[in-house]
């Protein structure tokens, strides 16, 4: 009984000896943490930086009123028909069938306006980046060049069930910057400043309208082209 006893306890210090090691020293070895980046919060692209904020253009356009009618990190859509397609570009920033061809690599945009007037002001601010510095300064002789062959036509926009007449003002500047304005028809005195301007591999791409429209999208561009260099 004896010697069985003996083997029983050997047998049982060999479980343990063999329980021990594949545990790893008697304390349980913790599960594999994921490293890397897919592990971090993504990063904010550039262009998100570049944008300027409601009370700063607020502040530029001497309107304490704008607020932000939302954010996008898409091309935009055609927001209506023209009566010459080819001036498309020209009449909304960021416009998708303008950019695409172009290849941008990351955008961003922002819509803002005076709360509760309709006739007040609207403003869209855009950025997309390009592979280069070239490539975005390409993006911006190209345009030039549409722009340039809607200057001095009156060009009707629909949307909505509704119908504006805008007269085209010539085209300011060269690439890398371009502004042009145009201004409804009605007497209203309502007017749209629109500038593109390229700053390193980022186009910068502002619309201002309203019934005081000065230089407005071209201060919005110049603070907006700042930040694009820090």
């Amino acid at each position: 009984m004896i010697i069985g006893g003996v083997a029983l306890a050997v047998v049982v210090a060999i479980a343990l000896v063999v329980v021990f090691a594949t545990q790893g020293g008697g304390g349980r070895k913790p599960a594999a943490q994921p490293t890397g980046a897919a592990n971090a919060p993504a990063a904010p692209p550039r262009v998100e930086s570049i944008l300027l904020g409601a009370q700063e253009i607020g502040t530029i356009l001497g309107d304490p009123n704008i607020v932000s009618s939302g954010h996008g990190d898409q091309l935009r859509a055609q927001q209506g028909t023209l009566s010459n397609p080819e001036c498309l570009g020209f009449f909304e920033p960021l416009e998708e069938s303008v950019y695409r061809p172009f290849g941008p690599t990351a955008m961003r945009s922002e819509v803002l306006h005076t709360t509760g007037n309709d006739s007040g002001h609207r403003v869209v601010e855009a950025v997309a980046s390009f592979a280069s510095a070239e490539k975005a300064r390409a993006f911006v002789e190209a345009s030039a060049e549409k722009w340039r062959s809607c200057a001095g036509q009156t060009v009707s926009l629909t949307s909505s069930n509704k119908t504006n007449e805008w007269s085209v003002g010539n085209v300011t500047g060269a690439a890398p910057k371009i502004t042009q304005v145009r201004t409804l028809t009605d007497g209203s005195g309502r007017s749209c400043q629109h500038v593109l301007s390229a700053v390193s591999d980022v186009v910068i791409d502002v619309q201002a309208c309203g019934p005081d429209i000065t230089d407005g999208a071209g201060r919005m561009a110049e603070d907006m082209g700042t930040r694009a260099t820090k």
